[in-house]
């Protein structure tokens, strides 16, 4: 009954969205650039070039590649870690 009269589209849900999409890529990219435990185990160039890989899949069909992305990623890094 309430968020019938909140109107998504004004400046206040904007700014928080743009907030929100900052605050997960800063932690996205902390995560790549200064991981904790044994990711940090990994070498930085590997880390890049396993996201540009995953960032590759999901861009070439966005609707239905979000699972494909991450398990490309998440096989990626563990076959580096079966290797080394």
């Amino acid at each position: 009954m309430l968020s019938q009269s909140i109107n998504q589209d004004s400046e206040i849900f904007r700014w928080l969205a743009a907030v929100t999409y900052t605050m997960v890529s800063a932690l996205t990219i902390r995560l790549i650039v200064m991981p904790l435990g044994l990711m940090a185990t990994v070498p930085l160039w590997i880390r890049i070039v396993i996201c540009a890989l995953s960032i590759g899949v999901m861009v070439s069909k966005p609707t239905k590649r979000l699972v494909p992305a991450l398990l490309t990623g998440t096989l990626l890094m563990v076959g580096y870690g079966v290797i080394h």
